[in-house]
């Protein structure tokens, strides 16, 4: 058994595992505040064993899906081999306290198999190390990832030293899709977070026109300082300055200034 702070269970993504396992409750007493692990919130983890064939030497060991009628599904297909697939039960089961203070871990035994061959899940530390590389390497696809992003002194760091995970390239260019969809603003995202800018900067945005053409009018209180609107001086008039950002498509903001510059007038002789 073991506590874990909420920082431990953070970085490990959940105190996540490799194993296929069925996730269940507990009882209904338990609080997630409470001050003692013992009356913390119970949740529970069954490992579901393996999936291994009948050949003696093929050394492929398979994860089992969780829900039951994909596993009966599973195990009517052959192993990589061509042998046929059959169960091997485990039910270990781990238990699982969130309290006040963390997470209280225990585990009832010890697995009775193999682990899988195959990792599925990356942690928390390695997606943040997979993404640094991606967002420095834009225009590399998911190979060059994998050899090593070219660099002047020879191939640089490859995703697959963060996880075995990477190690297949179609996984690579699905994580790293995910990473560019991320970082693309669609139409309604970028309305969603023009009306949070504004909302954290009121009588900033002083006018918006959304629609084919879209004009946004906006004024910090420096340029109202600054605004003096037909002041005489002497035979001058002195304009007002005005500053808009104008976005053609919803996917591209064009900003410019616009100011009314200051006429002179004519220099008497």
């Amino acid at each position: 058994m073991h506590n874990f702070t909420f920082e431990e269970v953070r970085r490990t993504g959940n105190l996540q595992v490799h194993w296929a396992t069925r996730v269940g409750g507990g009882d209904r007493r338990g609080q997630i505040d409470a001050l003692e692990w013992n009356l913390g919130k119970k949740s529970t983890r069954t490992c579901l064993g393996i999936l291994h064939c009948d050949n003696p030497v093929c050394e492929i060991v398979i994860r089992p899906h969780v829900k039951p009628t994909n596993l009966s599904h599973q195990l009517q297909m052959k192993c990589k081999c061509g042998a046929a697939l059959s169960i091997q039960s485990c039910g270990l089961r781990s238990v699982l306290r969130t309290w006040s203070g963390g997470v209280h871990y225990t585990n009832d035994g010890y697995h009775t198999h193999q682990r899988p061959t195959h990792i599925l899940h990356i942690l928390p530390n390695e997606k943040a190390r997979f993404e640094a590389i991606v967002k420095a390497n834009p225009t590399s696809g998911p190979l060059q990832l994998l050899v090593g992003v070219p660099t002047i002194y020879g191939p640089g760091e490859s995703v697959a030293d963060i996880s075995p995970v990477f190690l297949n390239a179609h996984r690579v260019g699905k994580e790293r899709q995910k990473i560019k969809k991320e970082g693309n603003l669609t139409a309604d995202g970028m309305i969603a977070a023009f009306k949070e800018f504004a909302k954290k900067h009121p009588n900033f945005v002083r006018r918006s026109t959304i629609g084919e053409d879209t004009v946004i009018s906006v004024q910090t209180s420096f340029m109202q300082s600054q605004l003096v609107k037909d002041e005489e001086l002497g035979s001058e008039k002195r304009p007002w300055h005005c500053t808009h950002v104008r976005a053609s498509h919803f996917t591209h903001l064009h900003a410019f200034a616009r100011t009314c510059t200051h006429l002179h007038a004519p220099s008497r002789t």
